[in-house]
């Protein structure tokens, strides 16, 4: 049995997989992040006594940057509370299993190449919820390396631009209460800034994941015709669903430390 668990700024996703080949996330909990560490650490740690069976695994995707030894978030934006708190070695201590830690849009990008008709391939990998991070999948002798790309460089002040968090602050509304107009002046700057960052990253596919992907994909893919046959790059959404995608970023977790490969 085993534990996939994605903590975002808005809400937690937690589930039960029988397997890390084939992920089938089933049991899902969904609840709001809450503002205290451990009041999250409860619900979590809850969930899975209610379980009653041997855990063989934990993959812990979550929102900002974790430490060289995966076991604490060092930066984030979006869960604070989270911050050097021994998650890892608490949920390890807890249940004796192997507990893995990393970056959500890591974590799903990992998803993205491990589950899906993109294996084996190389891309950037956007995810687009509540923040924003790009992440890039390429092969070396056939083996998967997948990094954060460094914001400064890459994609400076995406998150204020584009994240619900950063579009909440610039427009005094929550993203799923804009207007048209106000999509369409955030669409349009993502055309621009994409632009500018496929000049910098040379790729030929771009995956898009997160919540507000998938809920404005079709907007988001208007927007982009025109810069996919000027670059000849494909702007693809994955298909491993909104609610789910992080989920299978948390099993590709624990597939990915199984995996002599990588």
């Amino acid at each position: 049995m085993y534990i996939g668990i994605d903590i975002g700024g808005s809400s937690t996703r937690i589930a039960v997989s029988l397997s890390i080949d084939d992920p089938q996330p089933y049991n899902k909990h969904i609840f709001p992040t809450h503002n205290e560490f451990e009041s999250n650490y409860q619900i979590i740690k809850e969930y899975i006594k209610k379980i009653q069976q041997p855990i063989k695994g934990i993959g812990l995707g979550i929102a900002g940057s974790v430490t060289k030894d995966k076991s604490m978030l060092m930066r984030t934006f979006n869960v604070p509370q989270f911050l050097n708190k021994p998650l890892v070695r608490d949920l390890s201590q807890d249940f004796h299993c192997n507990v893995y830690l990393e970056n959500d849009g890591i974590a799903s990008c990992f998803a993205e190449g491990l589950y899906t008709a993109h294996r084996q391939k190389d891309f950037a990998y956007i995810t687009w919820g509540t923040g924003i991070a790009v992440i890039s999948m390429k092969h070396l002798n056939k083996i998967p390396q997948v990094i954060k790309l460094d914001r400064n460089i890459y994609y400076h002040h995406w998150e204020e631009d584009f994240g619900g968090k950063g579009l909440e602050k610039k427009f005094h509304n929550k993203a799923e209460n804009l207007s048209d107009i106000e999509w369409m002046e955030t669409f349009n700057l993502l055309d621009r800034k994409l632009t500018t960052f496929l000049q910098q990253y040379k790729t030929d596919l771009v995956v898009f994941g997160g919540g507000i992907a998938q809920k404005k994909w079709q907007q988001i893919w208007g927007s982009l015709k025109n810069l996919s046959k000027k670059t000849g790059v494909t702007f693809d959404l994955t298909s491993l669903g909104g609610d789910n995608a992080g989920l299978y970023g948390a099993f590709a977790l624990i597939k990915q430390a199984n995996m002599s490969i990588f």
